[in-house]
């Protein structure tokens, strides 16, 4: 996730998250329009105890971009291959 969200968003493993579109679930967390980095994609190990949450997404519609810009990085099309 980044800031940033006037950085490449021409890219198309860049998603824009509107803050509008993120629920807080942590008052000590602040939230700003984002911009999903998808070819920053990094694996957690199972055993990984995550402490808390401090915000989520829930608009399906968001998910499904966010999904394509993974599927993009991965090579699941082969138009960007």
């Amino acid at each position: 996730m980044s800031t940033k969200t006037w950085k490449k968003k021409y890219l198309p493993t860049h998603c824009p998250i509107p803050a509008a579109k993120v629920k807080v679930t942590d008052t000590d967390f602040e939230v700003f329009d984002s911009m999903a980095l998808c070819e920053q994609i990094v694996s957690i190990d199972v055993n990984v105890h995550i402490e808390r949450v401090v915000a989520s997404i829930s608009d399906t519609e968001l998910l499904d971009k966010i999904t394509e810009c993974v599927k993009i990085q991965i090579g699941a099309y082969e138009k960007y291959n």
